[in-house]
């Protein structure tokens, strides 16, 4: 292909055409993209490196006589329609100031498998009136990059099934307890109208008494905060109350820091459940124990035996 000089000078050398051609193709070759230029006139690409080989197996005429437009040909055809509507607003764009946009899609290697590019373009050749004629593109293999997004992104949603799936509620923040995440048990149990930023929020409403100074010592022991200190807690009870949301209840609690591969602090979960109406039966029983002793050790008219299943007096 012959690159042509712009210089104003119409009688320069065909050295200096030469040398600036033979640049052009060293700085091309040299790309670890693959680099190409279409030509809109033509709807085909009329130059390409040598990446196109390593990239998606074509040599590059193979490549060249590519036809864009035609369907399941190169481009996916789930991406095709996509791709031709970037290009028709690629070479409307009469401004040289304006950004020209890149697109993403699928591309068919020579085995018949799809890989995704990058297309990021600019300006080579324009027409008397300012629209495009010809752009110079570069092509960036993501493949890697869009296969791990979307790997990253199904085990996010198999997690926020699992975690939403719980019964207990369950909270995450980073070191600086800003909270990440928060489920759909814990929206419930505390009756979360909208999230909540940051753990802060959280000693508005962890309270046994109105007490200031006894909210202010028990805020610090909360498990996530004791948990970005580098304390494991287990089975920990605090008492919840919100007047504003109608909360009265305690909640078991069990935390744990959250560390990277060094051993760095960098957040805190924790996972708590609603063991509310189990203390308060707890507490019942324990009151009705202590009164039927009352009423037992009260009692002197009578003698008052328990006997097990054996008839063997046990009390």
């Amino acid at each position: 292909m012959t690159i042509r000089s712009h210089s104003s000078d119409d009688k320069a050398s065909s050295s200096e055409t030469s040398g600036i051609q033979i640049n052009f193709e060293h700085i091309t070759e040299s790309s670890p993209d693959i680099i190409f230029i279409y030509d809109r006139q033509l709807g085909r690409n009329i130059y390409c490196n040598r990446r196109v080989t390593d990239v998606l197996g074509y040599t590059i005429n193979e490549f060249l006589s590519l036809q864009v437009h035609e369907k399941d040909i190169f481009i996916h055809p789930e991406d095709h329609d996509r791709v031709l509507q970037w290009l028709d607003t690629l070479f409307e764009i009469s401004t040289q100031n304006d950004a020209l946009p890149s697109v993403d899609h699928r591309a068919k290697h020579s085995d018949g498998s799809w890989r995704w590019l990058r297309v990021r373009v600019a300006a080579f050749d324009r027409y008397p009136d300012g629209r495009l004629q010809k752009v110079i593109c570069t092509g960036l293999d993501i493949t890697d990059q869009i296969q791990t997004n979307q790997a990253l992104q199904k085990q996010t949603a198999i997690l926020e099934l699992i975690l939403n799936s719980m019964a207990e509620g369950v909270m995450v923040c980073d070191a600086s307890g800003q909270l990440i995440l928060v489920n759909r048990s814990a929206e419930q149990i505390l009756k979360l109208e909208q999230p909540w930023p940051n753990i802060e929020k959280i000693r508005q409403t962890d309270k046994s008494s109105d007490d200031e100074n006894n909210i202010k010592r028990l805020w610090h022991q909360h498990p996530l905060l004791r948990s970005l200190r580098g304390e494991k807690v287990v089975d920990c009870e605090l008492s919840l109350f919100d007047r504003k949301r109608d909360l009265a209840m305690i909640l078991s609690h069990a935390a744990a820091p959250l560390k990277d591969n060094n051993g760095l602090i960098i957040g805190a979960v924790d996972v708590f459940r609603d063991v509310t109406d189990s203390r308060r039966a707890l507490q019942e029983l324990r009151r009705a124990e202590q009164h039927f002793r009352l009423l037992v050790d009260g009692t002197s008219d009578y003698a008052i035996f328990m006997l097990d299943q054996k008839g063997v007096i046990v009390s």
